[in-house]
């Protein structure tokens, strides 16, 4: 029979060539399935037999971990190994046997039966085996006993019928993905078309600040185009303001008037300059930031205003009609080598009037802005030094505890001593700067209730007589046979407590002396006053030491570290209390820090306002 013979009985058979097609299509589904069960049978054995070989290998491994761990006797340690293993996606159960005794160590801790480690017991060898799943090692620990570890893989809960319909979802799982490889790829411009929609809110709400309506340069050309056209209104605006300044000098009309009002209210400095280097029109501003006169019948030359050579040539640059757009310089004014008393930012614009060209000059204070930046790179360096230090002193000293504490029991002990107050040092350290960070925030709150003094006081002697000690200090108090009980939150106080203690210690040069004095009238409040014979502090400084991140300027103290966070933070938690915090001193004859603290009417009432 020919092969068109074939195909015409064929299509005879199967009812036309629709039913020959549905044929060959079932056939070829029928193929396709047979395929994917069998290949989800070879899979799923494959994947019991690197189940079983992952479990023999780690058995292995953890045998000769906890031969090394019993070998020093750290069942503890070895408990922890078991709580580590727990984590592993692979492994349903492992434990550590003892023949013949029990479970020593398990990741179910209910299985341990042998609580403590016995000196020996027996060294009767299991041997490696795998059966039902599981997968044991054998060690032996020299002189002591055998042990054998256990480890159960994790079994696959994955049916058979999981590997026929995998490939069924292939499709829609490629869709899917597709659909998030799609929204990944455009989530950028997602994010910068809503942070453009949510300053465009905030115009529509009423802001007009260029400053509050830009967004980050970085978000993608849709926020720089928004970032370009704030540019361009706020040159567009400064164009405006120097068209009416312009009218204004022009005329004396009644709304020549309010323009100039309207530039004397400006909180930058307008200055204009003709072509010849005179001042046409100066605002208030300009006058304050620059120390100018205001009258305006006086005559004055933009060289005599500014004294740096970098904007007299930026302005002969703008008067030259040299720049196109708006220059920006950055001057500081101070004596030199000392902190800068003023920053201004000038920003220079060229203007072609029609009568010749002028230049517009903006003058914008920002001093703080410029002290605020350098006070937070110096605490970020501060506040990096004095984590480090305790973290490093823990460190070393858990490594020498580790090395040679079994071998010397009065070394381990003063590890340990160093590691509790190091690490204590390091809780005060945190803990300042996220009160810092609640003040910032004005969340910082009080929690009133009854402190014994007493004890407060007792374990600030205690915490502090080891630092005096290293330093050949003599620490002493000074307290009252009675002492009394306060209204007060007494973590807060102890935190300011601790911080000029802790600061009178620190300045103090060996062999000085330290005094904490505590005065409790009869009629309620208390008073601490810690002195010290250390460097003592410039009496022009003794209140900006309170600001925070400020440091006092003396090139004694460069070498010793601190956040400069400690005194902003006591005084703080002292006016939460309805007191206050009072220092005197002098150079090279050290301070008295005086903390008050009201009676308790006065301090619940002052706590309940800061509530």
């Amino acid at each position: 029979m020919t092969r068109a013979g074939v195909f015409k009985g064929l299509r005879a058979r199967f009812g036309g060539e629709r039913g020959l097609l549905t044929v060959v299509l079932m056939l070829g589904v029928g193929c396709v399935v047979t395929s994917v069960l069998w290949g989800g049978r070879v899979l799923s054995r494959s994947a019991q037999q690197a189940s079983q070989r992952s479990a023999e290998d780690l058995a292995h491994l953890l045998a000769a971990q906890a031969d090394m761990l019993l070998r020093g006797s750290d069942v503890a340690g070895l408990r922890r190994l078991m709580i580590d293993v727990s984590s592993l996606d692979g492994v349903a159960e492992c434990r550590v046997e003892l023949p013949g005794l029990g479970v020593i160590a398990s990741t179910d801790a209910t299985e341990i039966t042998v609580m403590t480690l016995p000196e020996a017991w027996g060294e009767a060898m299991v041997g490696d085996r795998s059966e039902g799943g599981s997968a044991s090692a054998s060690f032996v620990v020299p002189s002591r006993g055998a042990g054998v570890v256990v480890v159960t893989p994790r079994a696959d809960t994955r049916g058979p019928f999981t590997s026929v319909f995998v490939p069924a979802l292939i499709f829609p799982a490629v869709f899917a993905g597709g659909l998030v490889a799609i929204f990944r790829l455009n989530r950028g411009a997602f994010r910068e078309v809503e942070i453009v929609a949510s300053a465009l809110h905030a115009a529509s709400a009423g802001e007009r600040d260029p400053a509050v309506l830009r967004v980050a340069e970085d978000c993608g050309p849709v926020a720089q185009a928004w970032n370009r056209l704030m540019d361009e209104r706020g040159e567009l605006l400064a164009k405006l303001a120097e068209r009416a300044v312009l009218e204004h000098l022009g005329g004396d009309s009644a709304d020549s008037a309010g323009l100039a009002e309207a530039c004397d209210g400006l909180a930058q400095g307008l200055i204009i300059v003709d072509s010849d280097g005179g001042v046409l029109y100066r605002n208030g501003a300009a006058c304050v930031l620059l120390g100018l006169p205001k009258a305006a019948d006086k005559r004055l030359e933009i060289n005599a205003m500014f004294a740096e050579d970098t904007v007299r040539t930026l302005i002969s640059s703008a008067l030259a009609g040299e720049i196109q757009g708006r220059r920006i310089v950055e001057i500081a004014r101070g004596e030199p080598g000392k902190e800068p008393d003023s920053e201004l930012r000038i920003t220079v614009r060229s203007i072609d009037a029609g009568i010749g060209r002028l230049a517009s000059v903006f003058v914008e204070d920002i001093t703080q802005q410029r002290l605020s930046d350098r006070s937070r790179n110096a605490f970020i360096a501060q506040a990096t030094h004095e984590l480090r230090t305790p973290l490093t002193n823990i460190r070393l000293y858990v490594e020498q505890a580790l090395d040679d504490g079994e071998d010397d029991p009065q070394m381990r002990a003063q590890a340990l001593n160093v590691i509790n107050s190091e690490s204590r040092r390091l809780e005060r350290i945190v803990s300042d700067m996220l009160s810092v960070a609640e003040i910032e925030a004005g969340s910082l709150k009080i929690r009133p209730g009854d402190v014994r003094t007493d004890a407060l006081f007792e374990d600030l002697r205690n915490d502090y007589a080891a630092q005096a000690a290293e330093k050949s200090i003599e620490l002493l108090f000074d307290l009252p046979p009675k002492m009394p009980v306060i209204q007060a939150d007494r973590d807060r106080l102890g935190q300011a407590l601790h911080n000029l203690l802790g600061n009178a210690l620190k300045y103090t040069p060996p062999g000085g002396k330290v005094t904490v004095r505590v005065d409790a009238p009869e009629q309620g409040g208390m008073t601490v006053a810690i002195s010290d014979t250390g460097i003592g502090i410039d009496p022009d400084e003794c209140e900006r030491i309170f600001d925070r991140f400020y440091r006092a300027q003396d090139r004694r103290i460069a070498h010793v570290t601190g956040s400069g966070l400690g005194l902003a933070l006591a005084r703080e938690i002292a006016r939460l209390h309805g007191g206050d915090i009072h220092v005197e001193s002098q150079i090279d004859h050290g301070s008295t820090f005086t903390l008050t603290l009201p009676c308790g009417d006065a301090s619940v009432a002052a706590t309940n306002r800061a509530a």
